[in-house]
């Protein structure tokens, strides 16, 4: 099998930043989109992938370790009040998370255009062949930004 980490944070926030990437539109064109933390302040409108959490799956009497992991996901759209309206912030959230949640095979987009090597995406126990496990969607202001958030979590293997 491998060693079984395989910085699976990683490779699941530059799944998520290759998938956004090709399948972003006109609604996204002033975002530049991030993938993991910075130990730099980020600025301006932008969207924001962060792994918070890999957990591995354990299995049989014995507990061992299959190579799958449960990675927690945050998706933000973040951006400054002052250069954006409310309906220009609503269309891109719109088209942000509605180019994630509504892919019926999440799975497959994420594996054939997320364009991460040694890496696959499996459905989750909720909802098989989608992949990711919606947690919710969340407003949570920050002074002069707004950050509109999107939770889940994601069944996975490095490779």
């Amino acid at each position: 099998m491998g060693a079984p980490w395989h910085n699976v944070d990683d490779k699941v926030e530059d799944a998520f930043k290759g998938l956004i990437e090709a399948l972003e539109g006109n609604e996204l064109a002033g975002y530049t989109i991030y993938a993991g933390k910075s130990g730099t302040e980020l600025t301006g409108n932008r969207i924001e992938v962060f792994c918070t959490r890999a957990a591995a799956e354990m299995a049989g009497e014995s507990d061992v370790f299959t190579g799958n992991w449960y990675c927690d996901v945050e998706i933000s759209l973040v951006g400054n009040y002052g250069d954006t309206t409310r309906a220009e912030r609503s269309t891109a959230s719109s088209a942000l998370f509605d180019s994630i949640l509504d892919h019926q095979n999440l799975s497959e987009q994420l594996n054939n255009l997320g364009g991460v090597a040694d890496f696959r995406v499996y459905g989750g126990e909720e909802g098989q062949g989608q992949g990711l496990d919606v947690g919710e969607i969340t407003n949570e202001p920050n002074g002069h930004e707004y950050v509109k958030k999107l939770t889940g979590t994601l069944y996975c293997r490095p490779s």
